[in-house]
């Protein structure tokens, strides 16, 4: 590893979950920074970028506040950024609201656009790939349907007290402290961007207003537009040659995109497949673990999903703790009969978050760039220390990520610029 750091920042990433930790972490790993993820509300003092995962998006409103008050309080001595979902699922306005207060910042500014993975906000819209976002798979998740495509309105869930106003994309193209008069008395907006550069120019506002005036809150888009305005560079490399031997993928997500990314795999490769059903219990996903460990013990990479049963309401939570169950297991028992695996693949952040407890993983350096938003990463922590690990968004990705995240565990970053051209 290299460790010099060019800038030496010292920011802190606050996420409401796992993979949205991971993708916002890839965006100041990519500026050649040391960026480690903390699987929970646990603060380093030694790596200069340290996202949080405060675990806060399905959790009810006032229980995400406190999470956000319990974060700020790991921060002392960084700047700080808030990140959010791209398509505002979570305790989005509630979250940033009480970061905002917590931190002694004058408002918060949301911008949820992340041009690269096909999210902008256009008159006053949310689009996901030039489809409004309440007429997209987003529309079905269980936890936050998006009813609405309207981003006030979206930011507003489970919001009491204060109201969030829009700053048009007009506003955004205006000079850079125009869009901080645009605020008035306002304490949270959100602002439009169709373009890598309105978020640039949403970040150099930001930076531009000085210390305590403006919270940044986005996507991993504006955290890179962010991290370019305060000019953070260094020199930081994980170099990686890739491991020999196969590999788990674990996927609870439901999202038409991943689903399509997994029938991809199933066609283009001989995966040992193993579907959990809705319905198991312990004892079930045990069981599919032992029989994971049979086949990964062959040499053959397998694939762990839960992501094309009925998904029964209030149900996300338990499939995912069963996931993890079966991963656990399936890792263990491969490891004890010499047939560690060369790492994993973990896609929805419910789902990365218990496998990674099932495994004790307690913190993550990011290395590379699978494809936009999707990062490749290794177990800094933990029994598993060294094991590469890709994470992956439920509705993130080309449909060949999840074959690329395989190569990139099997051959390093000599595959670099053919993830690159994604």
């Amino acid at each position: 590893m290299l460790r010099s750091c060019l800038a030496c920042p010292r920011v802190a990433v606050i996420a409401d979950d796992l993979t949205g930790a991971l993708d916002a972490g890839l965006q100041f790993a990519e500026r050649g920074l040391e960026t480690k993820v903390s699987v929970g509300l646990v603060s380093s003092e030694a790596a200069p970028i340290w996202v949080l995962n405060a675990d806060s998006r399905n959790r009810d409103r006032e229980a995400a506040a406190e999470r956000m008050r319990a974060a700020a309080r790991l921060c002392a001595g960084r700047q700080v950024f808030k990140k959010v979902d791209s398509t505002l699922r979570g305790n989005v306005g509630a979250e940033s609201a009480a970061l905002r207060d917590a931190l002694g910042f004058r408002a918060a500014l949301l911008a949820p656009a992340f041009v690269e993975a096909g999210r902008i906000v256009s008159h006053g819209r949310l689009w996901v790939h030039g489809v409004p976002v309440d007429q997209t798979p987003f529309a079905r998740d269980p936890q936050w349907p998006a009813y609405t495509a309207e981003v006030v309105a979206l930011a507003s869930r489970g919001l009491e007290g204060e109201r969030v106003e829009l700053i048009s994309l007009e506003a955004v193209r205006r000079e850079h402290l125009a869009l901080v008069a645009c605020l008035g008395d306002c304490r949270l907006a959100v602002a439009e961007g169709e373009t890598t550069a309105d978020l640039a120019a949403v970040a150099r506002a930001i930076v531009e207003a000085g210390p305590g005036i403006l919270l940044p809150c986005g996507s991993a888009g504006l955290a890179a537009a962010w991290a370019d305005a305060l000019d953070l560079r260094g020199d930081y490399a994980v170099p990686w040659a890739g491991a020999h031997g196969p590999v788990l993928v674990v996927s609870g997500s439901h999202n038409t995109v991943t689903q399509g990314q997994l029938l991809e795999l199933r066609r283009s490769s001989s995966v040992g497949w193993f579907e959990l059903e809705g319905d198991a219990d312990q004892g079930d996903a045990a069981a599919v673990g032992r029989q994971i460990a049979a086949a990964l013990a062959q040499g053959r990479d397998a694939v762990l999903s839960a992501s094309f049963g009925a998904l029964l309401p209030g149900a996300a939570a338990r499939v995912a703790e069963l996931l993890g169950r079966s991963a656990g297991v399936a890792m263990a028992e491969a490891d004890a009969i010499g047939a560690r695996p060369a790492g994993l693949v973990l896609t929805g952040g419910d789902t990365a978050l218990t496998v990674c407890g099932a495994l004790d993983v307690q913190s993550l350096t990011i290395a590379h760039a699978i494809e936009p938003g999707i990062p490749g990463a290794f177990v800094a922590e933990g029994a598993w220390q060294g094991l590469p690990v890709v994470t992956k968004a439920g509705g993130f990705g080309s449909k060949q990520a999840l074959q690329r995240a395989l190569r990139w565990i099997k051959e390093g970053s000599a595959m670099r610029d053919d993830c690159d051209g994604a």
